[in-house]
């Protein structure tokens, strides 16, 4: 904890604060589950399959692709958004109209809005040889996937109230800028699939149906900034503080794929899916910062709604010599 006072001036005193602070957790209750819990029945899944499907493969035709375990590698763009809500408060005055009034008024802000971001997923699959459905005329494939969701633009002010503007080195009454600020920042998303790939003709045009089960996490900052006046006096204050939390969600995706052609060893598809993740069994994954300067205060919550949705489409390569 630092604070940093300004050089003295008659009309004016400037300090900054800044501290990390740690939701409490619910006495008794694991509300932020590790993603390694999150990911074990996908683990003990998978072990069941690798151990199954060799005695399989070896007494079966080498020659045939449907025998063979396949990989690959995809890129898509998606739109995701979800909804959130924001807030800051604090003991200080920032309307820098209302200073001059008898009673100003304390910084209370809050706001409630969706957040739509453009992601870039780039996957890579492993799938089982075809299970063979005769009885259902079907043979699935059983894959995994995993994912990391570059995200092009990472951070957007969620909330500014007043007329906040960048404090300078050293403020003054008439350059600095009153207000609040809640920046929010995506650093990274990720995600883990199991699913079944369904081969299907639809009217003579071929495509897989790929139902699946998701994990996805991501890592969300959020940095709170006041800067107001102490109500009763000239003093200016600077109040900052952040909080960096992991998010986890699961939920069901749903993808179609169909062949765009061949070149080499390698099979070009063309894919578009939608999935639709919660985050209600993990309890409350709310951030939180909140800092003091003698008796002034700042403090802020931020807080994702449990939806979050995901729609695009892209490009799958096989490897399939």
């Amino acid at each position: 904890m630092t604070i940093q006072t300004a050089p003295h001036e008659s009309h004016l005193c400037s300090r900054s604060m800044r501290l990390h602070e740690a939701p409490t957790p619910v006495a008794g209750a694991d509300y932020r589950p590790a993603a390694s819990r999150l990911t074990q029945p996908f683990l003990v899944f998978w072990i069941l399959v690798i151990v199954a499907f060799p005695a399989r493969a070896e007494q079966s035709d080498s020659s045939s692709n449907d025998d063979k375990w396949r990989t690959s590698i995809s890129i898509a763009i998606k739109a995701q958004q979800q909804r959130a809500e924001g807030e800051v408060s604090s003991s200080l005055a920032t309307d820098s109209v209302g200073i001059a009034r008898p009673t100003p008024i304390p910084l209370d802000a809050s706001n409630h809005d969706d957040y739509f971001v453009p992601i870039v997923p780039i996957e890579l699959q492993l799938q089982t040889p075809a299970i063979q459905l005769d009885r259902l005329g079907l043979s699935p494939r059983v894959f995994l996937l995993a994912s990391y969701q570059f995200i092009p633009v990472t951070s957007r002010d969620f909330l500014v109230d007043g007329k906040f503007v960048p404090l300078p080195a050293n403020p003054t009454a008439a350059s600095q800028g009153l207000g609040g600020e809640l920046r929010i920042e995506l650093q990274h998303q990720w995600s883990v699939s199991t699913g079944i790939s369904i081969p299907v003709e639809i009217a003579g045009f071929p495509l897989e149906i790929r139902p699946s089960l998701d994990y996805m996490g991501q890592w969300i900052r959020a940095d709170a900034k006041t800067i107001g006046v102490q109500i009763g006096t000239n003093a200016l204050f600077v109040l900052e503080s952040d909080d960096l939390e992991a998010v986890h969600y699961l939920g069901p995706r749903l993808g179609l794929e169909t062949d765009a052609g061949r070149a080499g060893d390698t099979r070009w598809v063309f894919f578009a899916e939608g999935s639709a993740y919660f985050s209600n069994f993990a309890g409350s994954q709310r951030l939180t910062g909140a800092v003091t300067s003698g008796s002034e205060w700042a403090r802020f919550s931020y807080e994702p709604d449990a939806l979050l949705f995901q729609i695009g489409a892209g490009v799958r390569v096989y490897w399939e010599p």
